[in-house]
């Protein structure tokens, strides 16, 4: 007879990210702080511009660069028993 070593499988409690809504900048070129999307974890962000040219984004720190239209992408790590997630949004630049 065979013996089968069983080990539990880690159960991850689902990651509900809300939205950072719409982000409409009027600006003369300063940097800002993104606003951080709701979470039920505690996993770090990042955040990604699909754009640079547009508005360059290091860490949560967003600086604008000329007029138009990107989209932000903000991620968040896995964290204790909490998944990853995501969400994205439509920031408008005008300078």
């Amino acid at each position: 007879m065979f013996k089968v070593n069983r080990r539990p499988v880690a159960t991850l409690i689902p990651n509900i990210v809300g939205s950072l809504g719409n982000i409409v900048v009027h600006s003369n070129g300063s940097p800002f702080v993104l606003p951080q999307p709701t979470s039920n974890s505690a996993g770090e962000w990042t955040y990604e511009s699909s754009d640079p040219y547009i508005l360059s984004i290091t860490g949560n720190v967003a600086t604008p660069i000329r007029t138009g239209q990107v989209t932000i992408s903000a991620r968040q790590a896995a964290f204790g028993k909490h998944g990853a997630g995501a969400t994205t949004t439509l920031a408008t630049v005008t300078m």
